[in-house]
């Protein structure tokens, strides 16, 4: 996948999570000369109207929010009829690697607190003091 465009626009660079669900990849918008995350479906899953209007429903939810510590959605589309959301990028750590590194700590309990209560699929945080309240990929 790395290399591929998706809706004329996102060239995949790398992937940089992957969880039940889905896969997230760093990615280049074209249109706009950035770079983006780009969260797809994956494949098992696109014949199963369930999950594809749950994924359908993240967009949307997360869409709706505004808050330093979730990134923004860009985009939502499909193409081949695989789906797919495109979010601000952040570099940085995910959810997982800070509560590796930080076991305990009331950083880790504090970025835990404000992922769960989102409840979507936020690839990165945009706040540099607390690099990743995130939500896991799948």
């Amino acid at each position: 996948m790395v290399g591929e465009l998706i809706a004329g626009r996102y060239e995949l660079e790398e992937l940089v999570g992957s969880g039940g669900m889905s896969s997230v990849y760093r990615a280049h918008d074209r249109l706009l000369e950035r770079t983006v995350a780009l969260k797809i479906l994956h494949e098992q899953f696109t014949r199963d109207d369930d999950y594809v209007e749950r994924f359908r429903r993240e967009a949307r939810a997360v869409a709706q929010l505004t808050h330093p510590n979730i990134v923004t959605v860009i985009d939502r589309g499909e193409q081949d009829g695989r789906q797919f959301i495109v979010f601000e990028y952040v570099d940085g750590m995910n959810l997982k690697e800070l509560m590796a590194q930080t076991r305990g700590s009331s950083t880790a309990t504090s970025s835990r607190r404000t992922s769960c209560s989102t409840g979507t699929g936020a690839p990165r945080s945009r706040t540099s003091e607390s690099p990743t309240p995130s939500t896991s990929t799948g």
